[in-house]
């Protein structure tokens, strides 16, 4: 029904979406705090139940496009264009919904993530990023961090940074970005630590490996990687010196000896046909990276499951707060693609490689691991694993042993904490800056 009649619901839906009510962060409270909350668009009015009902119901419909696809429909493309429209109202819907159980404040900073490049939340003041979302978090007495409208925007963001990796841990660092990072506050021109996330800039990254309080596939509570293996550290007041220095354990995995070309963005267009031409030509590419076995890959096998499982960041489904990872049915959709077939599962392959790719270009390290990694990383930055994070980071050298955050990684081959079996791995201090 939605692409009937010229796609007239579909484009009736979008224009409502687009709205700018609903990013607005302090409307993202007002609504998840009503008792019973009513939309009004001119004259006409609906129950928000009724409004989150057919939002859900859209959110189902999207997933059912993504997952049962057709080599002879629009599906990707009409799911792509309907979800873009759905990032707009999600924060302030799933907010509605999760107010009430027990939801953390990482989760609705997870939004701000999830939604930063295209449909970010709206605030004339950078503060009410973190102050307008205070009242929805249950563990807000815990992490000891209030509005305070004497702060400037960086003492905020340093003092919700050390509280959340205090809390919750080194996942907080995968909302790190250099590019956010490195930008001045607004009236002092100060610039934060790079472990301290941006959360009102539209360089925040849509993390790999983020926890999600809603039911979802593969377990939201679950981590879809563990790349510290058992190995972890507390973060506590000493890891933070007087200087905005965070001292961590690490094991340095090696320095990027190679980087290609990030994947153009795509053109969502639900109106003509879906070409993946861009896409092969990308997969094509990555060749180049590995062109057979080396020190990392040992076999043809093994070379074969990092060129395929890489660009889409060894994931089953399009979303990031789903932990499921590929399965053989993935690997078929990728040599569909390469030899021009447009099956479903090469249709469901590039969903999710476009997904994942989006400000991500590839790289290998100087042993030959191929990943994915930010936009702004550069050859001869290094990889590193942080001891209790579940996802590699790029860091790059500052000099003093001291780095800066560039952002988080997909390797394949040590996304399992395999380095950390090893007998010669080595522990070091680091100090991020």
């Amino acid at each position: 029904m939605l692409c009937a009649d010229g796609h007239r619901a579909l484009d009736a839906v979008a224009a409502l979406y687009e709205r700018d009510w609903f990013r607005r962060v302090w409307v993202v409270q007002e609504v998840a705090l009503a008792r019973d909350a009513v939309v009004y668009c001119g004259e006409t009015k609906i129950e928000w139940v009724a409004f989150y009902t057919a939002f859900w119901m859209l959110c189902g419909l999207r997933d059912y496009l993504n997952a049962v696809v057709s080599p002879k429909s629009s599906n990707l493309s009409v799911a792509a264009f309907l979800n873009a429209k759905l990032e707009n109202v999600s924060t302030v819907a799933f907010s509605w919904v999760l107010v009430d159980d027990e939801t953390p404040l990482r989760q609705f900073l997870y939004f701000l993530g999830m939604n930063a490049d295209h449909s970010r939340l709206l605030a004339s003041d950078e503060r009410d990023y973190c102050f307008a979302l205070l009242g929805l978090a249950n563990d807000a007495h815990h992490l000891k961090v209030r509005a305070d409208y004497e702060m400037t925007w960086r003492d905020v963001k340093v003092r919700l940074a050390k509280a959340c990796l205090k809390h919750y841990g080194l996942e907080m660092l995968s909302h790190c970005n250099i590019t956010a990072s490195n930008m001045p506050d607004r009236l002092s021109g100060e610039v934060a630590p790079s472990w301290v996330p941006d959360w009102a800039s539209p360089h925040l990254p849509k993390a790999l490996s983020v926890y999600s309080h809603l039911n979802v596939r593969g377990g939201g509570d679950g981590r879809p990687y563990g790349s510290s293996g058992s190995l972890g550290q507390h973060i506590d007041d000493a890891s933070f010196d007087s200087q905005g220095r965070l001292k961590l354990w690490a094991i340095r995995v090696g320095p990027v000896a190679e980087v290609d070309d990030r994947l153009p963005e795509q053109v969502i267009n639900y109106r003509t046909e879906e070409k993946f031409d861009d896409l092969v030509i990308w997969l094509q590419s990555l060749r180049r990276l590995v062109p057979g076995i080396s020190e990392a890959y040992n076999t043809d096998d093994k070379v074969d499951a990092a060129l395929w499982r890489t660009p889409i960041a060894d994931r089953a489904h399009v979303h990031n707060y789903e932990t499921v990872r590929a399965a053989a049915d993935l690997e078929a959709g990728y040599k569909d693609l390469l030899s021009g077939e447009k099956t479903k599962e090469a249709v469901r392959y590039a969903s999710i490689a476009y997904y994942k790719l989006n400000r991500r270009r590839p790289f290998t390290t100087s042993s030959g691991l191929l990943g994915i990694g930010p936009e702004e990383l550069c050859k001869d930055d290094h990889l590193w694993i942080l001891l209790g994070a579940h996802v590699p980071f790029v860091l790059r050298a500052m000099g003093n042993d001291c780095w800066n955050i560039v952002g988080e990684a997909y390797v394949h081959g040590i996304m399992d904490g395999e380095l950390t079996q090893q007998s010669s791995v080595e522990i070091k201090q680091i100090q991020i800056i």
